[in-house]
């Protein structure tokens, strides 16, 4: 690489320009990345970590269970005021299924009922019923609000809009 020649300055009739970037040659070409993602990391730990919520899960309006918060290393809510079991498995039978599924569906056989204003109301208040007080399972309760006798032609897509 040839050299340049170098200005003695003012008196010889050349000028100096100076470069802030002293290393501007030698640059590392990845520079501007790395300070990237060094900010989104920085970012996200001035964030995520006083939060202590990594991922939240939030219900339907009509389910009375609280939101959950999930962080790294535990989850808060506040329905939980004691220890609990988690994940336990529901202890529902079909015939139990079918009981709590009826309890709150009394007027279910009329002729249009599922196409009325309000009647999502009831099968909710039957969907509650049934996962919170019996156990059963959201594929028990909607096959127990299949086999139902319910008039109308929104019965299926009423008992499938609960568990979807």
């Amino acid at each position: 690489k040839p050299e340049k020649p170098q200005s003695t300055g003012i008196a010889d009739g050349g000028l100096d320009t100076a470069d802030a970037d002293l290393d501007a040659e030698q640059a590392w070409w990845q520079g501007v990345v790395a300070w990237s993602f060094t900010w989104f990391v920085l970012l996200f730990l001035i964030t995520a970590v006083p939060n202590a919520q990594w991922g939240n899960m939030k219900y339907a309006k009509f389910d009375p269970r609280e939101h959950v918060g999930i962080g790294a290393w535990s989850a808060c809510s506040a329905q939980y005021t004691e220890a609990m079991s988690w994940a336990s498995a529901p202890s529902c039978t079909s015939a139990e299924a079918s009981t709590c599924w009826a309890w709150h569906m009394g007027s279910c056989s009329s002729a249009d009922f599922a196409d009325t204003a309000g009647a999502n109301e009831q099968y909710e208040e039957s969907w509650e019923n049934c996962t919170a007080h019996y156990q059963c399972s959201p594929a028990q309760w909607e096959a127990a609000c299949l086999a139902g006798a319910c008039g109308g032609s929104g019965h299926e897509a009423q008992c499938k809009n609960l568990t979807a």
